[in-house]
């Protein structure tokens, strides 16, 4: 399923214009602030469900579609898809990074500590 994306009032360069000016003269904002700002807000409503549609994946225990709105890749947020993973080598090297980081945490976290190696050499 192909996304649909919504037509926004300011995707016209014009329109983009008058509402950075906007955001220049009424919110205050630098031409780089309201900038950002827009980008912001166009991405904000990408992101809303679109009206009226629902998710429609095949759930295995019903047999029924699901009846979720969807999101703007046409599923909702259950089943939208799984991640690919990071595709570059920096990207896959802060994975491999990351990991080894959690897992020296974990090993740090989960030695027995030594007043409790004591403690069961007094009991037995």
């Amino acid at each position: 399923m192909s996304p649909k994306l919504r037509p926004l009032p300011y995707d016209t360069p014009e329109s983009r214009a008058l509402g950075i000016n906007f955001w220049m003269t009424w919110g205050g904002m630098t031409r780089q602030q309201a900038s950002k700002h827009i980008t912001r807000l166009r991405h904000a409503a990408l992101l809303r469900p679109m009206p009226g549609e629902v998710c429609g994946a095949h759930a295995r225990t019903t047999g029924k579609p699901c009846q979720a709105p969807a999101g703007p890749n046409g599923r909702c947020k259950l089943h939208g898809g799984k991640s690919t993973g990071p595709r570059t080598l920096e990207g896959k090297a802060r994975t491999v990074e990351a990991l080894q980081t959690g897992l020296r945490l974990w090993r740090d976290n989960h030695r027995p500590d030594e007043q409790i190696e004591s403690a069961v050499e007094v009991l037995y």
